[in-house]
């Protein structure tokens, strides 16, 4: 799941980094009604900050959290 937001971002520029942050969001919390989450899988709630971008943070594993880059 993490690494989504940074395969798009390298291959994105500024402008559609923030159109992909807005729909990855959506996405990932089931607000996108056109790209809905099956039953089986929950929804991702509070997975990113509301502060800056998706690709602006990684999973650091050892303190299993998200870190900003």
């Amino acid at each position: 799941m993490f690494a989504i937001p940074w395969s798009f971002a390298a291959v994105t520029e500024s402008d559609s980094r923030e159109k992909f942050d807005r729909f990855f969001r959506d996405l990932v919390t089931d607000k996108n009604e056109d790209f809905r989450i099956p039953a089986s899988i929950t929804k991702l709630e509070g997975l990113f900050p509301d502060v800056g971008l998706v690709q602006d943070f990684c999973f650091e594993v050892c303190q299993y959290m998200l870190v900003s880059v």
